[in-house]
């Protein structure tokens, strides 16, 4: 479409208090693609978020993978701290990559799965995919646990995830 459909579309789907949108000064998109840093660390050094995983942006778990790699990262750092460890060691850090990125990985696959079995009409896979729903509707566990893995609240939690607190007062 045209700057000016764009905007007009911008407009219409937008509330009004964000304010007057007057020009479309340019478009870009970009693929959805996974990607995941072989390492997250190295001797002073730390990818967390966006920087060592790119993960599918179905129910914003890219977001919720960022926030609990920076409460493991936060979590790893300040027990360091506190028992007197340079906080740029490498053996410090690594215990950060071990505490996520496996974890990680574990959401990335099941974002996947999700964005592979609702993105196709193959009368198989959609049949697969209705009866698994339907399953867990029925099954309250497993409906609580998948529930809870969306959320972030599942697996190898960071203290600040659980409501912990890093320092005490």
């Amino acid at each position: 479409m045209s700057y000016e459909q764009l905007r007009d579309e911008l407009v219409a789907a937008f509330p009004d208090c964000l304010g007057e949108v007057k020009q479309v000064l340019g478009v870009a998109s970009f693929p959805l693609k996974r990607q995941h840093a072989q390492r997250y660390v190295k001797q002073g050094v730390a990818l967390a978020g966006d920087a060592a995983h790119m993960i599918n942006p179905l129910a914003g778990q890219g977001v919720n993978i960022g926030l609990l790699d920076a409460a493991a990262l936060a979590e790893i750092l300040v027990d360091a701290r506190k028992r007197g460890k340079d906080i740029a060691e490498l053996a410090v850090l690594q215990r950060y990559e071990a505490m996520r990125r496996n974890e990680n990985l574990k959401m990335m696959t099941l974002m996947d799965v999700f964005y592979k079995s609702f993105s196709n009409d193959i009368l198989p896979i959609k049949l697969l995919r209705n009866l698994g729903l339907g399953l867990a509707q029925r099954i309250t566990p497993a409906r609580n646990k998948a529930m809870k893995a969306a959320m972030g609240l599942e697996g190898r939690l960071p203290k600040l995830a659980r409501g912990e607190r890093l320092l005490s007062r």
